[in-house]
């Protein structure tokens, strides 16, 4: 008779995805993953897989999650040169918060990334969503008469997306928020 889980699924993976986080995929254990999750190592084989398909999977989470709250200012109230402006806004104070720290693809990159697909292909799902929701928030300035640049809002789009990724880098080194701020003031200063 097959035996039945003592474990919320999705709280399972929410720890691990904590845990990898916290210690990136080759230093977070197998042991130390099931006693994180609070699972036993059968589970997590029946469960998700193997470590690797834990792992993938986690990622997946982190960046749906991720997406949301970047997304969130983009599909929000204003106009689209303030809907962008909130959306940096935001990377600075939840960084100068504390409430966000590296982020968990961008590491996952630079450990992992170069030997592993799932995670390269995570990123780039999730910087090209970032990408394209930009880019039509950029279409919407242009029509509104908010983009003075001549550059396209493709062009533009992936600028301003490296540069919220090297903010977020930037937060890492040094939180000091209003160098983050100046670092944002002229990141919007492209859209001029």
């Amino acid at each position: 008779m097959p035996r039945h889980k003592a474990f919320v699924r999705e709280e399972a993976l929410e720890r691990a995805m904590d845990l990898f986080w916290a210690k990136g995929y080759e230093a977070a254990s197998l042991q130390e993953l099931v006693k994180h999750m609070g699972i036993g190592r059968s589970s997590l084989y029946d469960t998700f897989g193997s470590k690797h398909e834990l792992w993938a999977e986690a990622l997946s989470l982190y960046g749906r999650r991720m997406q949301e709250l970047m997304l969130a200012p983009l599909r929000g109230d204003g106009s689209p040169r303030e809907r962008i402006a909130k959306l940096f806004a935001g990377v600075i104070e939840r960084k100068s918060s504390g409430e966000l720290p590296s982020c968990l693809l961008m590491k996952a990159l630079l450990t992992t990334g170069e030997h592993c697909e799932d995670t390269a292909e995570c990123a780039r799902a999730s910087v090209a969503k970032l990408e394209q929701e930009l880019c039509a928030v950029l279409h919407e300035a242009r029509q509104a008469g908010e983009l003075g640049s001549k550059e396209s809002p493709e062009r533009l789009a992936r600028v301003l997306v490296a540069l919220l990724h090297g903010l977020g880098v930037s937060a890492s080194v040094d939180c000091n928020p209003e160098r983050l701020t100046d670092i944002s003031e002229l990141a919007l200063a492209l859209l001029d």
